[in-house]
């Protein structure tokens, strides 16, 4: 999915004037993913995702000043999604506790056929469901993702087409004029200039939420020993 799919529905949302409603978490979901950043959770490119962020910090503070309707992601949270292989209730991650530590193993061990991945950052862009994330591109990661998705049975729903660090939220119901003011902004300020992402270690994040917010430490560290 591109920038202009992404603009063009959040640009026709707005010309339809139709209503921004708060997003709803779910908390009776475990997800398994692999990720770079998250750095409250302990990994080997922790200090260059910090490094990385901290160019991002700057931007977001303001965001936050003029825009203070949106919920934004604190920094040690910030985080880009490489792999998503679970998301789904806990009976059904208890069932398949066993195999999905198996397939995140053998997918570890793949990825490193693909590393370093090099991620380019610019564009930040706010979506029709009201998050604001920050666009990427990454060859390598293409590459890895069409390599586990021919190889594992990732179901087809969590196999994603774009590249981004989501950075805000839309944690209650807003008026069109505000969210327009927003995306207007966005237009004119949202292109960033950032440096490039190496990642040679992700890390295995395991939430208890829908929308990854709620990290299980307990069962991140069983995955990232039993993986790596």
């Amino acid at each position: 999915m591109s920038k202009s799919m992404i603009q063009g529905a959040t640009d026709k949302k707005i010309e339809l004037c139709e209503e921004w409603f708060a997003q709803e978490n779910e908390y009776n979901i475990v997800d398994v993913s692999f990720c770079a950043g998250q750095t409250i959770v302990q990994g080997k490119d922790d200090c260059r995702f910090a490094e990385f962020s901290s160019f991002l910090h700057a931007f977001m503070q303001k965001i936050s000043t003029l825009f203070p309707f949106m919920t934004f992601i604190e920094k040690d949270f910030l985080h880009s999604t490489l792999l998503t292989i679970f998301n789904d209730n806990d009976i059904a991650f208890n069932d398949n506790r066993f195999n999905l530590i198996k397939m995140c193993k053998e997918i570890a061990k793949d990825i490193y056929s693909y590393s370093p991945l090099t991620i380019y950052f610019n564009n930040i862009v706010l979506t029709s469901n009201g998050t604001i994330i920050l666009l990427g591109e990454s060859k390598e990661l293409i590459d890895f993702r069409n390599h586990v998705y021919n190889k594992y049975p990732i179901p087809q729903s969590l196999r994603k087409n774009i590249v981004h660090i989501t950075l805000g939220r839309l944690f209650q119901n807003e008026s069109i004029e505000n969210m327009s003011a927003l995306n207007t902004f966005l237009k004119m300020k949202g292109s960033l200039s950032l440096p490039p992402l190496i990642i040679n270690h992700p890390k295995i994040i395991v939430s208890r939420d829908m929308l990854c917010l709620n990290v299980d430490n307990n069962l991140t560290c069983e995955f990232n020993r039993s993986a790596f």
